[in-house]
């Protein structure tokens, strides 16, 4: 990507999938019970991502049929996870306001967007806004009166949405 902030001689530096060893020892530090095959499952679904194994673990509450489910029906990248979660907020919030309308509200307001100007914008009470947020976390964060973007992925799929 380029990045105006960035000098023009800065190096890309891809980073490379997690092997299947990496996974494990991941797997283990969260469900110390899970099988070879799990894992195997988990590490094929994820698409060997770390960040989206991230999100599986929180999606899924470290259970292990939860996580695997939050990776199905292919989710395999992590705007596939994000775009679950989010709607997963949605519903779980009991918000009414449509998903479009919501992401295009985060999407226009710089961060720290106030929660009062988001409530206001996306047709939404504040104390929803904070059920929201607090769903969606660690994507989306309270930080004072304020929500925070997590990183750059986030805030790249909350654009492109």
């Amino acid at each position: 990507k380029s990045n105006p902030e960035l000098p023009n001689d800065a190096k890309s530096i891809t980073c490379p999938a997690l092997s299947r060893l990496a996974t494990a020892s991941f797997a283990h530090s969260h469900i110390p019970t899970v099988t070879a095959e799990w894992i195997e499952q988990f590490h094929a679904l994820s698409n060997s991502i770390p960040r989206v194994q991230d999100y599986a673990f929180r999606a899924g509450n470290s259970e292990m049929t939860a996580t695997l489910n939050a990776l199905r029906p292919g989710c395999k990248n992590l705007a596939d996870v994000l775009r679950r979660l989010f709607q997963e907020a949605l519903k779980k919030a009991g918000i009414s306001t449509s998903y479009d309308i919501l992401m295009s509200s985060l999407a226009v307001l710089p961060a720290p967007i106030p929660i009062e100007h988001f409530a206001e914008i996306a047709n939404l009470l504040a104390s929803e806004v904070v059920d929201f947020v607090q769903d969606t976390s660690p994507s989306l964060r309270l930080e004072g009166n304020g929500i925070s973007i997590a990183d750059e992925d986030v805030e790249d799929f909350i654009r492109e949405c």
